[in-house]
Order: structure tokens, then C-alpha cells, then sequence
């Protein structure tokens, strides 16, 4: 029988889960990982989605922002800051 686990709990481990394996077996394919961790953890498309962006697509451009994650927060290094 199964328990009853908070929201979000799953997700956690199912990210464990695949940051770990990747971890283990970088050879290994990564939408494998993460197929298989949508059906081990039961997520559902939205999660598996949301878990595919974050190890897929690390650095992408943040979407609440629009600025690229790596030069967040601030402005980028060769952009002139105003001065007063």
C-alpha cells in the first residue's frame, strides 16, 4: 500500500532521483532518466515537463526576468551601469 506523501514530495525525490543517475552514468541519455523517472515517481506532464527544463535547459534565460540565468541578478558585465 502506499502513503500519502506532501505535494512536491515526489518531485523532490524524482529530481534526486535523476540528478543522482545522470550523476552515476553521464554516458547515459537524459530524456531516458527522465522518461523513466515520470513513470518510477508517477509525475504527472506538467512535473515532468517542469523536471525536464531544469536538467535540460539549466541556463536558459529565466522566464520570470527574461535575463540570462548566468548573469543574474544585476545587470551583464559589459553594460553600463547608471551613475548619479
Amino acid at each position: 500500500m502506499s502513503a500519502i506523501m506532501p505535494q512536491g514530495e515526489l518531485l523532490t525525490r524524482a529530481f534526486k532521483w535523476i540528478t543522482e543517475t545522470l550523476a552515476e552514468k553521464p554516458q547515459a541519455d537524459p530524456h531516458r532518466i527522465l522518461d523513466e523517472a515520470g513513470m518510477r515517481f508517477n509525475l504527472s506532464p506538467a512535473e515532468a515537463s517542469q523536471i525536464s527544463r531544469l536538467i535540460l535547459h539549466p541556463l536558459d534565460k529565466d522566464t520570470a526576468t527574461g535575463q540570462d540565468s548566468v548573469n543574474s541578478p544585476g545587470a551583464p558585465p559589459d553594460t553600463p551601469q547608471d551613475t548619479q
